[in-house]
């Protein structure tokens, strides 16, 4: 498997890309012991019928700080840093967020520094919790890595109200001002990298990836299930995979599969899908296709497994990151895997697979933020 290569179709193949992941596919695997509790509980409901589950490990994709798929989006917004000359990145988020962390490694590889500009108040943590959230996790490491924390402002949260805008877009552009007075050159990445025109073309390219890894394997994924928020990975695999539909080089194409984005926020539904949508449609102009060949029948979104809020370690999430850690040995975390894996097997118990043979989970990484939450044992 090390040795595939991802041929991608022009205008696609064009774009600029810096290595940020290993020179690799990341790595499938099924998970048998999940399948075989999932059946065993099965047994005695007639309705439900459990596919194989595997797993894609976004999550092990990079030497950079622990990796995720932020580092798979950042390969196409890293060679725009560098094709403006940036001297330094500035992105957005909560105090835990996993982005934060990647775009701080991959402007140490390229020598670009880092300004972090999060909102303090997002993230709903237990509040037995609330001093390891704030020290430990991602905040101890992007102080290892040497970014800057310049936390937005109450007077921030306050224009932001009165404007309709974002506290933390707003402290980052007041970074911008200053970084450019002092004669650098700013590079401003939105929360995840989602809504910057390039954040969805790194899932595209993983849709390629991954048929490729079908063809190998010898097997049809009929449902990938991935945490959704910020929107660009969900968004982005639906233009590659749409690409790969138009132009017909696969044989996946003949069976419609399924792209579920399980929903790690609590705005409303609409929202999640708008920033899908949107990330896919920016896309779509990228690669070769027109903004109208994607639309919200192109995903699913399923927002039953958020816990309520941002961050919330309900009792659903605990429970589904023990099962996987042991069954199978592997972590996830509270905020986003962990709660798109409660939404996978929650989904298989009830028979939404039944028509599936195979079910693709792809683990987006964000277990360093596990030390961020001692309650989790």
């Amino acid at each position: 498997m090390a040795s595939l290569s991802v041929k991608l179709p022009k205008p696609f193949a064009d774009i600029s890309r810096a290595a940020l992941m290993y020179p690799h596919p990341t790595y499938i695997s099924p998970l048998k012991n999940i399948t075989k509790h999932l059946t065993a509980q099965a047994e005695k409901n007639a309705d439900v019928k459990i596919p194989q589950v595997w797993i894609k490990h976004e999550d092990t994709n990079s030497a950079l700080a622990y990796g995720g798929n932020k580092v798979r989006k950042l390969e196409y917004v890293i060679a725009d840093a560098i094709e403006k000359k940036a001297t330094h990145l500035v992105t957005v988020g909560g105090v835990q967020s996993n982005s934060q962390r990647q775009v701080a490694a991959a402007g140490n590889r390229y020598g670009m520094k880092t300004i972090l500009t999060p909102n303090p108040d997002i993230g709903n943590p237990p509040a037995s919790d609330k001093s390891a959230y704030d020290t430990a996790g991602n905040v101890q490491i992007n102080s290892v890595l040497g970014a800057e924390w310049k936390l937005s402002t109450s007077e921030d949260s306050e224009t932001a109200h009165a404007t309709g805008g974002l506290a933390y877009e707003i402290a980052a552009s007041r970074e911008m001002k200053r970084i450019k007075a002092e004669g650098g050159t700013p590079y401003f990445i939105p929360s995840g990298a989602s809504l910057h025109p390039l954040g969805g073309l790194g899932f595209a390219r993983l849709a390629f990836e991954l048929v490729k890894q079908e063809e190998e394997l010898g097997v049809q994924f009929d449902a990938i299930v991935v945490a959704c928020a910020s929107g660009s990975t969900l968004g982005g695999m639906a233009a590659g995979f749409k690409l790969i539909e138009k132009t017909g080089n696969s044989r996946s194409t003949l069976t419609k599969r399924r792209l579920i984005g399980i929903q790690a926020t609590s705005c409303d539904l609409s929202e999640t899908s708008r920033v899908v949508l949107q990330s896919g449609k920016n896309t779509t102009k990228l690669i070769g296709l027109e903004e109208g060949d994607i639309s919200e029948e192109n995903y699913e979104l399923v927002g039953d497994f958020n816990g309520g809020s941002y961050g919330c370690l309900n009792e659903e999430t605990k429970t589904a990151i023990k099962l996987l850690a042991t069954t199978e040995g592997i972590l996830t975390d509270p905020v986003y895997t962990g709660k798109a894996f409660a939404g996978l097997i929650g989904l298989a118990r009830t028979g939404n697979f039944n028509d599936a043979e195979n079910v693709l989970f792809i683990h987006t990484g964000g277990t360093p933020a596990l030390a961020a939450y001692p309650s989790m044992r």
